[in-house]
């Protein structure tokens, strides 16, 4: 999220954000809270179009961060909103954080994107992104260790019977058969897929390219995108 530079209320809003950028860094929690609010506080003078999409971005940093979202939450003067740009951010985060985890989050967050990005028209139900999106999911189980994904498995079975909560995004194989091996790819969407087709060219492509509508606001970084 680039801010244009020239007056001075905009140098102070980037020397705030490089400020919250190196408290993240840092690691320290404290350092963290105490650099959000000036932040937020600089972009409402500088650029209120922009306050939701900072507040979203910063949302997500902290939660793979680990900090206490109550906390985060204050420190920001109220929650950020959770649609389908939020939980992208949230899925794309802690994936790529590399921790096992966090990568069971990301699945999780993923499929409610999923749901979200149909909702909010996004895409359809049955097309060529939602069917990358369960292929995704898929790669990202088969990348944890030995026996999590069994284990993640054995839970949510459980949890179907007592409580008739469903997972499906946790058993790849019957998820993407239904979603991707059936669907023919346009040549060019809005969202900017090309692509003769098939279950193939959707696993060879997996998420739409960087730059086009699906794929904007994804980097963690606050100015970077």
């Amino acid at each position: 999220m680039r801010f244009a530079r020239g007056s001075p209320r905009a140098s102070t809003l980037q020397s705030a954000l490089e400020a919250l950028d190196q408290a993240l860094a840092s690691g320290g929690k404290g350092r963290i809270l105490k650099a959000i609010r000036p932040v937020l506080d600089q972009c409402q003078q500088v650029s209120p179009g922009r306050l939701e999409s900072l507040r979203q971005h910063i949302s997500v940093r902290c939660a793979v961060a680990d900090l206490d979202p109550a906390k985060v939450v204050a420190a920001m003067g109220g929650p950020s909103r959770h649609d389908a740009t939020f939980l992208r951010l949230l899925a794309r985060g802690m994936e790529e954080s590399q921790n096992p985890e966090q990568v069971v989050l990301a699945c999780s967050m993923w499929e409610n994107f999923r749901h979200a990005g149909v909702q909010e028209g996004w895409f359809a139900a049955n097309g060529p992104e939602a069917a990358a999106l369960s292929l995704h999911i898929a790669d990202l189980l088969r990348r944890l260790p030995d026996g999590l994904l069994r284990e993640l498995q054995a839970s949510a079975w459980s949890r179907s019977k007592t409580s008739g909560e469903k997972t499906p995004y946790l058993f790849p194989k019957k998820c993407t058969s239904a979603r991707a091996l059936s669907i023919r790819i346009p040549r060019r969407s809005r969202n900017g897929w090309t692509g003769q087709g098939g279950s193939e060219a959707i696993r060879q492509r997996g998420l739409p390219r960087r730059g086009t509508r699906f794929d904007r606001a994804t980097s963690n970084r606050f100015f970077a995108c």
